[in-house]
C-alpha cells in the first residue's frame, strides 16, 4: 500500500491476530475484518518502507489457498486519500 511520503510511522496501527487483521493510517480504518484463514502471529510483521509504503508481512498457519484477505473483502469500504 502506498502513502503520503509526509505520513509518520506513529500514525499507522497494526493489529495482527491469529484470523484477524486490522490496520489504521491517520484514523481511517483501511483493513478491519476476520481473515479468510488462521495466520502464525508470531512470525507476522508490518513496516512502514520509505516512509511511502506499508508492508505488512502474514505467514499461513497451514497450506491453504486463499481466495481473498478477510471474509469481509469485495465489500465496498470508503478509499480514504493519503
Amino acid at each position: 500500500m502506498y502513502l503520503s511520503p509526509s505520513l509518520f510511522f506513529l500514525q499507522i496501527k497494526v493489529d495482527i491476530k491469529r484470523k484477524y487483521l486490522k490496520v489504521i493510517i491517520e484514523n481511517k480504518t483501511i483493513i478491519d475484518g476476520e481473515l479468510e484463514h488462521e495466520i502464525k502471529t508470531d512470525e507476522a510483521t508490518w513496516s512502514l518502507e520509505k516512509g511511502k509504503s506499508l508492508c505488512i508481512s502474514l505467514t499461513k498457519a497451514t497450506e491453504h489457498w486463499w481466495k481473498k484477505l478477510t471474509e469481509d473483502e469485495g465489500k465496498k469500504l470508503p478509499r480514504p486519500n493519503f
